[in-house]
């Protein structure tokens, strides 16, 4: 059975019609049409009951998804583990990024790895970091750079970098402050991510230690839509210093380091799956490329 036709099928199941299925492949619906047609015709049984309301599987068609799937996947790891063996980088690898780092490590990595590996096809994906960590155990990124607050047991990582977490206020907030604790939260409204997200559990965490309460007048996943608040001074944030550095030295904000308070990254990716030849290589230049810079000094070449 060709592969395309299978992939094909499974698109047409899923999302039940070959419009839909066409517009989501962008490829014309007769192309579709014509690989199942060649699908069918090859196992002498039709698949897909049509209908004004769109298609339906036939017992075979419902019996053949149930295998397709689990297929393409062994083939797909099959493609995957032998590439491995090649010291050659091609194919294509996905990397995982937190909208925080796109800029300060994306754009650098990203531009590197393509003037270094022109045949390798890159693509991203965007995400907070639980996001990210079930992206990689489900398999739809090849590796991630994200914050955890503890050890990855089920995943193997590699610790990327460690730094300081800020208190972050409006312009002129912090001058002549060198450095606060924790409990100097209180009292402050805050605007903090959402649950469930590391950096916040990392704050609460704090607090509970401190034993004291926070004042979270809003939760906000986006970072610059969270700067952009401080900036007017409607709140105060506490954030990952690389996150805050370029603005602080802008003067759009200011910010104070919280003692012992401090974020960790790591590069995570499949132990149950072989990496590729080129994810490798990824993860090898994202070490390369902290081992002798601070995050904010960090050049992918």
């Amino acid at each position: 059975m060709d592969i395309k036709n299978l992939e094909t099928f499974l698109q047409i199941a899923h999302h039940q019609g070959f419009n839909r299925a066409a517009a989501h492949l962008n490829i014309a619906q007769s192309a579709l049409s014509r690989r199942i047609k060649q699908l069918e015709d090859e196992l002498g049984i039709e698949l897909f009951e049509r209908g004004g309301r769109g298609v339906h599987l036939t017992p075979a068609g419902a019996h053949l998804i149930s295998r397709a799937g689990a297929l393409l996947q062994q083939i797909e790891q099959t493609r995957t583990e032998l590439m491995s063996l090649s010291e050659t980088p091609r194919g294509e690898i996905c990397i995982g990024l937190p909208p925080s780092l796109e800029n300060i490590v994306g754009v650098p990595l990203l531009s590197r790895f393509r003037q270094s590996y022109p045949d390798v096809k890159i693509s991203s994906r965007t995400g907070v970091s639980i996001q990210l960590r079930e992206w990689v155990l489900q398999g739809d990124v090849d590796l991630a750079i994200y914050g955890t607050l503890e050890p990855e047991p089920i995943l193997a990582s590699t610790n990327f970098f460690r730094e300081p977490a800020k208190l972050v206020g409006p312009p002129g907030w912090a001058d002549g402050k060198q450095e606060l604790r924790v409990r100097d939260l209180v009292g402050l409204p805050l605007i903090l991510t959402p649950h469930p997200n590391s950096l916040r559990m990392l704050i609460e965490n704090a607090a509970t230690r401190a034993k004291i309460e926070l004042d979270v007048i809003m939760q906000i996943e986006s970072v610059q839509l969270t700067l952009a608040m401080v900036a007017q001074g409607h709140a105060f944030s506490v954030l990952p210093a690389s996150i805050v550095n370029q603005a602080e030295a802008a003067g759009t904000i200011s910010a104070v380091q919280l003692k012992y308070l401090s974020y960790n990254w790591i590069v995570a990716y499949s132990r149950e799956r072989p990496i590729s030849t080129a994810a490798r290589r990824m993860i090898e230049m994202i070490g390369e490329a902290t081992k002798s810079a601070p995050i904010d000094q960090i050049r992918m070449g």
